[in-house]
């Protein structure tokens, strides 16, 4: 059994066989029955491991849980497989990137690239074609994520995404810009740029958010 030290304390550790594990209990190591290990911890006051940490069986020992989730983990690379054999997966659906705003647009807003070298969007006007993305309310994933989001917003460039669409729309309908960073059912007409498919109907004649495919 390995020689017990303060640093140590909470720590989960292996010994030589690398099948028994153990934490520091005061003054002592103590063994953690198989299975238990999801009720320790490491203390907030451990800085850093010395060696490399590995569970004593493969795929069985999970990193937190779901409502004691660690807060931010920091590394260079992450490797592995999750659901169905994808490197990775994410609870929303989005691809989206940081963008500046001369103000804090609303979720949902149709924005496109701003001519103004302050910032970098805009809304879109009435029959745009040159259609960026939406304000985004949950992205997927973030692609140049930026700490300072006062002047920055998210912007969904592909997936599903809720719209601010004006007017009854079907699901499968088309949509096309309305003005004032608004989106509409597609009319036809040649000199309109499809944005994207509604994915749920909605017959309000007003303002309201519909979860959209983007493209």
């Amino acid at each position: 059994m390995p020689t017990w030290a303060a640093k140590d304390e909470a720590r989960l550790l292996y010994d030589d066989t690398g099948n028994l594990l153990y934490y520091g209990n005061n003054t002592a190591f103590k063994r953690v029955a198989v299975g238990d290990e999801s009720t320790f911890a490491l203390k907030a006051s451990d800085n850093a491991f010395t060696v490399t940490q590995s569970p004593g069986t493969d795929t069985v020992v999970d990193l937190g849980q779901v409502a004691k989730r660690w807060r931010n983990i920091y590394a260079t690379t992450f490797t592995g497989t999750t659901f169905s054999g994808t490197v990775t997966t994410a609870t929303y659906a989005d691809l989206a990137e940081m963008y500046k705003t001369p103000i804090k647009y609303i979720v949902g807003t149709v924005v496109k690239i701003s001519e103004n070298p302050e910032f970098d969007i805009c809304m879109t006007d009435e029959k745009d074609e040159d259609v960026l993305g939406v304000i985004s309310s949950k992205p997927g994933f973030i692609l140049n994520f930026v700490k300072n989001t006062d002047d920055f917003q998210p912007v969904g460039l592909v997936g599903r995404v809720p719209v601010r669409v004006i007017g009854p729309i079907k699901k499968a309908q088309a949509i096309m810009c309305a003005g004032n960073g608004q989106a509409k059912a597609y009319d036809g007409e040649n000199s309109a740029t499809k944005i994207g498919y509604a994915l749920e109907s909605n017959t309000e004649t007003g303002e309201k958010l519909v979860e959209c495919s983007i493209k």
